[in-house]
């Protein structure tokens, strides 16, 4: 398979590189050149993207620039040289084991205000 090229709707080569000590994840990158899809591969999945994605399929019809990036997981980093038993040990505001930041009181229930402020429609079945 060839960089870019869809195998199915679910996979596309890329370069991406991650490096781990001790099973941690240390550092997390990624290259993209912005490798054009042939047009057999846009049809494949162009209906699906462009019917769930449109504002997103429509803003990368005028293209993205050449990016990369890379993340250094400084936490990670941390814990391992404190020798802490988790992340949240060495974080300074960390989430309970629920996901629930407990100093901000996130999350939290959204007013109606603030969905029509993003235009969101929650359509949601009664029970």
């Amino acid at each position: 398979m060839e960089r870019g090229e869809i195998q199915n709707q679910t996979k596309i080569l890329d370069n991406v590189y991650d490096t781990y000590i001790a099973t941690q994840e240390l550092f997390d990158s990624q290259e993209d050149d912005n490798v054009a899809l042939s047009e057999t591969n846009r049809n494949k999945i162009k209906d699906v993207i462009e019917e769930k994605f449109s504002a997103l399929y429509n803003a990368f019809q005028f293209g993205a620039p050449p990016h990369a990036g890379i993340a250094p997981g400084v936490d990670r980093m941390i814990m391992l040289l404190t020798e802490s038993e988790t992340i949240r040990d060495v974080i300074a505001f960390p989430m309970n084991s629920k996901a629930q930041d407990l100093l901000m009181g996130a999350p939290g229930n959204v007013t109606k205000a603030q969905l029509e402020d993003v235009h969101i429609k929650l359509d949601l079945p009664r029970e």
